[in-house]
C-alpha cells in the first residue's frame, strides 16, 4: 500500500484494515505492531549539510497514541504527527514496514512507498 500525506498536515490519519479470507475482520487480539519509515541521504542535499538519511519508529506497545491496534475491527492506525510530516523528505524515495509481533514471532504484514506532497495541492 501507497502511503500518501501532505506536508505540514497531520491528518488524516494512515490506517490498515485486515481481514480473513472470508473478508470478515481479522483478529488481532495479543498483537503488537511496530511501524518503520525509513529515507536514504540525498546526495544534493547532503553535500549542503541537509537532507541525510533518517527514520521514524512506532510500536503499538508505546502507550503514545502514535500507532494503534483495533482488534475486533482487524485495523491499525498511525496517527502521524506534524513534525513527521515535515521530516520525511518531500516526494518519493521513503519506504515503511508494519509488522506485527505475535506469540514471540515477527511477520511483516504491509510495506511500501512513503509520499509527501507539497502543502498545496
Amino acid at each position: 500500500m501507497l502511503i500518501e500525506i501532505r506536508r505540514g498536515n497531520d491528518d488524516p490519519a494512515v490506517i490498515w484494515e485486515f481481514a480473513n479470507a472470508d473478508g470478515t475482520p481479522a483478529n488481532l487480539a495479543g498483537s503488537v505492531f511496530v511501524l518503520e519509515v525509513a529515507w536514504p541521504a540525498q546526495p544534493a542535499l547532503a553535500f549542503k549539510g541537509g537532507g541525510l538519511a533518517g527514520e521514524i519508529a512506532h510500536g503499538s506497545d508505546a502507550g503514545d497514541g502514535a500507532l494503534v491496534v483495533d482488534p475486533a475491527a482487524g485495523r491499525v492506525t498511525w496517527n502521524y504527527t506534524l513534525v513527521e510530516s515535515e521530516t520525511i523528505p518531500r516526494g518519493g524515495g521513503s519506504r515503511y514496514v508494519l509488522r506485527r509481533r505475535i506469540g514471540g514471532k515477527t511477520r511483516d504484514w504491509a510495506g511500501g512507498s512513503v509520499t509527501v506532497r507539497s502543502y498545496l495541492p
